[in-house]
C-alpha cells in the first residue's frame, strides 16, 4: 500500500470571511450585552469589567467593598445606572482628589452621584423579628 497524504490548502479568501464573521459575532455580543437587563453571568461579567474601568471600582474599594462580590449581588439595573452616573459624573476632579488620598475610607463621599445608591446597597438588611 502506498502512504496516504491529505493536503489541505484553503483559499486565503476563506480566512478573511471567517475573520469577518468572527468580528461580526463579537460586535453583536458587545451591543447585546451592553444594553440588556437580563441577569446572566455574561452580563454580570461585562458590567464588572465596565466598573473596573471607571472610578466606581476604586470608590467601592476605598469603602472596603469587594468589587467582585458587589458585581454578583447588586441588581443589574442598579449597576448599570451606577456605571452611567460614573461615566457622566460632573465631579471627576473631586473624586480623583478624594480617592488618591492616604485614608479615603474616612472621607465624605457626598459629591458622588452614586453615594445614595451605594449607601442603600451597603445597608445591612433589617432583622426579621419572630
Amino acid at each position: 500500500m502506498y502512504p496516504v497524504s491529505y493536503e489541505f490548502s484553503a483559499n486565503p479568501f476563506i480566512y478573511v470571511l471567517l475573520g469577518a464573521f468572527a468580528l461580526c459575532l463579537l460586535a453583536l455580543a458587545f451591543v447585546t450585552l451592553r444594553d440588556t437587563n437580563e441577569d446572566t453571568w455574561l452580563v454580570r461579567a461585562y458590567n464588572k469589567s465596565a466598573m473596573k474601568r471607571l472610578r466606581l471600582s476604586q470608590l467601592l474599594r476605598s469603602r472596603g467593598v469587594d468589587t467582585d462580590f458587589y458585581a454578583r449581588i447588586v441588581p443589574i439595573k442598579v449597576i448599570q445606572s451606577q456605571i452611567a452616573a460614573c461615566k457622566n459624573c460632573p465631579s471627576k476632579q473631586i473624586c480623583d482628589q478624594v480617592l488618591w488620598r492616604d485614608n479615603p475610607s474616612s472621607l465624605d463621599y457626598s459629591f458622588c452621584p452614586n453615594n445614595r445608591s451605594i449607601n442603600r446597597v451597603l445597608q445591612p438588611a433589617p432583622e426579621i423579628q419572630t
